[in-house]
């Protein structure tokens, strides 16, 4: 259970003198040693990742002592085993945990949010940037009890479609079924090949992706060449062709360091 990652505190009695409270860490899933600093020196604790670590259990470790769980602090599980290879950082309350990687059997975190009091939470999930890949800013809220995902696009918080992640009680996992194979933008053409002129020739961007810095070049008959700039806040390309005359056109889309080729008719 993920509930073996939190923060448990012990009362520890028996051959221990002086009672004291015991602060515990168990910052992997897998990790199944505890060690308790008590005042008759370091003791080991085994657990079972089968336990559910929950206020009142009590723990026996042969004749020595029991403790007793009196409070287990709160915490999001942030998910994200099934995205690509990736350094990032998750930031909540003023503190980072850095040198993270997406992509393992290791990438889930546990994150301690019971500095919130039980509260509404926020926590930013920090894709690092790379020459093949632009930085990625995700924030998880918790509010009221709902989980909600949104992405830092333009400036803006824009809320995350929920095909690119799940919520299985306080764990957000993120997926990669629908962003491996992610259109980066479409095209309003008539069966996919054709412009009819009715209305501009709109490029709209995925959500995934920012119209910030990208360009567009659209070649047609004639030396016809047009350089279109980006319409950002609507993350997309815009291009009146509506007068534009008949012929084969090509557009190069770059996009994030990446170039997108194709063509399209006006018949």
């Amino acid at each position: 259970m993920r509930n073996l990652a939190m923060m448990v505190v012990l009362f520890l009695l028996g051959m221990v003198s002086n009672a004291q409270t015991n602060t515990i860490t168990k910052p992997d899933i897998g990790q199944t040693e505890y060690i308790v600093n008590s005042a008759s020196g370091d003791v080991n604790l085994q657990a079972s990742n089968a336990i559910i670590l929950q206020p009142g259990t009590h723990i026996q470790s042969g004749s020595f002592f029991v403790a007793q769980i009196v409070s287990v602090a709160s915490g999001i599980t942030v998910n994200t085993q099934n995205l690509p290879i990736a350094d990032f950082e998750i930031v909540f309350d003023g503190s980072t945990i850095d040198n993270l990687t997406s992509g393992s059997e290791q990438s889930e975190v546990f994150v301690d949010t019971s500095p919130a009091g039980g509260g509404d939470v926020s926590l930013l999930v920090n894709v690092v940037s790379t020459n093949d890949r632009s930085a990625l800013n995700l924030r998880i809220n918790k509010i009221q009890g709902v989980y909600s995902v949104e992405v830092f696009q333009n400036g803006q918080w824009r809320a995350l479609s929920t095909e690119f992640y799940n919520v299985e009680g306080d764990t957000v996992t993120f997926t990669n079924g629908r962003v491996r194979y992610m259109v980066p933008f479409t095209l309003n053409l008539v069966n996919g090949v054709q412009y009819d002129r009715s209305v501009p020739l709109e490029f709209d961007l995925s959500d995934l992706l920012s119209a910030q810095g990208a360009s567009l070049q659209i070649t047609g008959p004639n030396e016809f060449l047009a350089n279109i700039p980006p319409d950002v806040e609507n993350n997309k390309f815009i291009w009146d062709g509506t007068q534009a005359q008949s012929g084969l056109y090509r557009f190069q889309l770059t996009l994030q360091q990446k170039i997108f080729n194709g063509q399209f008719i006006i018949q």
